[in-house]
């Protein structure tokens, strides 16, 4: 199934070729079947319209379109991104929500500007169907669900001055990577570690110092790869990895490692839509390999080592091998 996916949508939709994975990273998912790289990037640029201060990402995070409330409200994503509520041979109509509704009343969605009867002719099955769980669920769509409680808000070390580029809760500690700097330089980059609102461990870099992170690519089985970024101090090395791909057994974490031994490999505890335990891609380009990826900065250096990802990452077999 994973080689026919990377072959056949090679090169397509934003993908890259067979070798990169992307054809069944970003395969059909979702109530509307959302494919390709490219479109589950202007998914998330429509979803974070929709759904003000959400961190969701489904390019970095593919796997998030195929569980609740994401697929369905991907689905709607997908919809308005592509003006499905359009009649045939008419001027794109203008959407409009309402505005964010009281604990007693019922949050909305209309389309103005075409009679009931017109709306019946959409573009194509996908519009129907998506016109359909708009009408059906508005509130599941333009608010946060009910079914599924949304998390507090993601909690980070990162001053109000920083960008986020990664955090998550270890236990009762948060884990940050954090940069800083003007028109999306990065003017350093520090690593915290700690009870929120108490940093305990932290490593700065900067152009003015000596000190670097390195970052890494490997594949954890034929369909799961781990991103890494990292530093040394003191004869240990601070390893935050994030997996993608199918048989991932945890999303993201935090590993400290002592030459061929791991003293520490711990997950990060899922966040819901505040989760961001992920890699931004204004720090660091993850392609299939390290000769393939790009930084962002001088301060996080590629590299292609060996960091134990077999022992940190070991996957369960796929059931359908």
């Amino acid at each position: 199934q994973e080689t026919i996916g990377n072959n056949v949508y090679a090169s397509r939709n934003g993908n890259g070729d067979s070798a990169s994975g992307d054809g069944w990273n970003f395969r059909g998912r979702g109530l509307i079947q959302v494919t390709g790289r490219s479109n589950y990037a202007d998914a998330t640029r429509q979803y974070r319209k929709l759904y003000t201060g959400a961190a969701v990402d489904f390019e970095t995070t593919p796997e998030l379109m195929a569980d609740f409330p994401w697929a369905v409200r991907s689905a709607a994503c997908f919809w308005i991104q592509h003006d499905l509520h359009t009649p045939i041979g008419a001027a794109p109509m203008p959407m409009s929500t309402a505005s964010p509704p009281s604990s007693t009343s019922t949050p909305t969605a209309t389309l103005t500007g075409a009679p009931t009867s017109t709306l019946l002719t959409m573009r194509s099955s996908k519009g129907r169907l998506a016109l359909a769980l708009l009408a059906l669920m508005p509130s599941l769509l333009l608010t946060p669900s009910r079914a599924a409680p949304v998390a507090n808000p993601a909690i980070t070390h990162c001053a109000a001055d920083e960008r986020v580029e990664f955090s998550c809760r270890i236990g009762v500690n948060t884990v940050s990577l954090c940069a800083a700097g003007k028109d999306r330089a990065i003017a350093w980059l520090a690593y915290r570690y700690g009870v929120p609102g108490k940093v305990e461990n932290e490593f700065l870099a900067r152009s003015d110092n000596t000190h670097r992170f390195y970052a890494s690519v490997a594949p954890a089985a034929p369909s799961a790869s781990v991103r890494q970024v990292w530093f040394d101090r003191g004869g240990l090395r601070y390893l935050l990895t994030e997996c993608i791909g199918g048989n991932c057994p945890k999303r993201a974490g935090l590993a400290v490692l002592r030459g061929d031994h791991a003293v520490m490999n711990a997950c990060c505890v899922p966040a819901g839509e505040n989760d961001l335990g992920w890699f931004s891609r204004d720090l660091v380009s993850f392609g299939a390999d390290p000769a393939s990826s790009q930084s962002a900065t001088d301060l996080l250096l590629m590299q292609d080592t060996d960091n134990m990802i077999d022992t940190l990452y070991r996957v369960k077999a796929d059931p359908l091998r």
